[in-house]
């Protein structure tokens, strides 16, 4: 594998990404870069979405990957047992730096945090646990996350990176015009 520091991956190159871990690897060095080059309050993780800048980013970073999922001839990109490839079995080892292990089988934070079920600070279910490391914060914890209340909104309940409304890739104006890639528009899913 070269060395990445100073590499900056085109659209092309990540959009062509064989599997998912190629593209990830790609669009995440582009992402952090974008980060850094912009600096100030949107380089800095605790402080970056103070910076309206940052949503910029990642629809951009969304884009690209909902422009990968829909390649034509790549269909399997959409089916959550497929598309995550030799990934799809990772789970998250911890989330403070420098041991950050992301998983796809975790639940997602900070949405899911410690406080899943609602009301409860115990992680009862094996596989409904998130991130090691995480510390649950307001407005996502208890009381304050009033949209995992299950008697209020059953059907907001804590999800991980093979829930369907992750894996549906949301349809922009416009993919990366790529010569030679053509894309499967009428399988993005249209806002709701």
């Amino acid at each position: 594998m070269e060395k990445e520091f100073g590499r900056f991956y085109s659209d092309k190159e990540i959009i062509e990404s064989e599997n998912y871990s190629e593209m990830r690897r790609k669009l995440e060095h582009v992402h952090n870069g974008a980060h850094n080059y912009i600096g100030g309050t949107i380089g800095e993780t605790h402080t970056a979405f103070r910076d309206p800048f940052v949503f910029l980013i990642h629809s951009n970073v969304d884009r690209l990957f909902a422009g990968w999922q829909l390649r034509k001839k790549f269909e399997y990109r959409l089916k959550a047992e497929d598309i995550f490839g030799d990934d799809k079995d990772t789970i998250a080892y911890g989330s403070t730096s420098p041991y950050v292990v992301v998983g796809l089988k975790t639940m997602l934070s900070p949405w899911c945090g410690i406080g899943y079920p609602y009301e409860s600070y115990t992680n009862p279910e094996n596989g409904k646990t998130e991130e090691p490391g995480v510390n649950d914060v307001r407005p996502w914890a208890f009381p304050d996350n009033w949209h995992r209340d299950p008697s209020r909104y059953p059907q907001e309940m804590p999800k991980n990176s093979f829930d369907k409304s992750i894996i549906t890739p949301r349809q922009y104006d416009n993919y990366p015009n790529i010569t030679g890639v053509e894309y499967n528009y009428h399988l993005a899913r249209r806002s709701e």
